[in-house]
């Protein structure tokens, strides 16, 4: 159910895997470059449990609502950019 972080791994053909930034119950963050915006970003990856991701749908719908919220953005909060299913 957890992905094994290797570096320079490619998810979608779009994010590059540069190094992992923390580990946590639910999964794993890792810092990844973005070849379609060329930018540096953050990607969390949820454990491929069914508990998980129920609780990870319900962090994307507050993430979602903070992102809403705060359009300007002059709030000092994380912004989620985007939500996918990868293998599964």
């Amino acid at each position: 159910g957890d992905y094994h972080v290797v570096l320079h791994d490619h998810v979608l053909y779009r994010y590059e895997v540069m190094n992992p930034l923390g580990k946590g119950s639910f999964g794993q963050v890792v810092r990844v470059h973005d070849h379609k915006t060329n930018d540096n970003t953050a990607l969390k990856i949820i454990r491929n449990k069914k508990r998980f991701h129920h609780q990870a749908l319900v962090e994307v719908k507050i993430l979602e609502h903070l992102r809403e919220r705060d359009s300007e953005n002059t709030s000092n909060v994380v912004h989620m950019c985007d939500y996918f299913y990868f293998r599964n």
